[in-house]
């Protein structure tokens, strides 16, 4: 998706989970293991929140040298994909809300990331005033405007 996109060739994941055992019996074992620190830190110091995913790129962290255009479009494009995942393995569509998301893109990234975007029940996008937001907008498309705390449908 990010080369669909940018035109950057070979920016991959590599993701690495907290629990590094597979079965259950191991992952309750290593919480039992933690509960007193969890306890004492008042946080939990495993779990699928504390998994961590690098983008890479020509062997080495992709994230320290991009732009932040760049950087926003791995966080909305790896959004993205685990929405889509969701919808394959429950067969249903998640709410999406995207707040300033194209801020930092440009016009040609912004038109290949919303074509990107698969169809969801509900997508919200918030955007500037004066952000050209028609140009994205699809025949499904309802566009709400917010005033100074006024909603004007």
């Amino acid at each position: 998706l990010y080369r669909e996109v940018s035109g950057i060739e070979g920016v991959s994941i590599e993701y690495s989970p907290s629990w590094k055992k597979d079965t259950l019996s191991d992952i309750l074992v290593s919480l039992a293991e933690r509960r007193e620190l969890d306890s004492t830190l008042g946080t939990s110091t495993s779990g699928p929140h504390r998994d961590r995913i690098r983008f890479v790129r020509k062997g080495t962290a992709f994230v320290p040298t991009a732009s932040t255009g760049q950087r926003r479009l791995l966080s909305l494009l790896l959004r993205t994909a685990q929405a889509r995942f969701y919808t394959e393995k429950n067969g249903k569509k998640p709410v999406l809300l995207m707040d300033d998301v194209m801020l930092e893109l440009d016009p040609d990234k912004r038109q290949r990331f919303t074509s990107l975007l698969p169809e969801y029940d509900q997508l919200f996008c918030t955007f500037l005033p004066g952000e050209p937001y028609e140009r994205y907008k699809r025949s499904s498309t309802r566009v709400y405007h917010v005033s100074e705390g006024t909603w004007n449908g």
